[in-house]
């Protein structure tokens, strides 16, 4: 029976990473396409803003393979 049980528990914490792996590279991605425009802007012109904003959200989306 322990034996069982902790086969059963190390599989379910086996699975738990798979999804904290994928959430981690989500959030990851998120923080820099946020962070790094503010980061690159503060160094610009406040009249470039907006150019900038727009290349840095919709490039990435342009550029990927479908």
């Amino acid at each position: 029976m322990n034996e069982r049980q902790n086969r059963k528990r190390y599989v379910q914490k086996r699975d738990e990473p798979k999804s904290w792996k994928i959430t981690k590279k989500v959030v990851i991605i998120a923080l820099c396409i946020v962070v790094t425009p503010i980061i690159i802007l503060s160094m610009l012109d406040p009249q470039n803003w907006s150019y900038m904003i727009l290349i840095f959200l919709f490039g990435p989306l342009l550029n990927r393979k479908y």
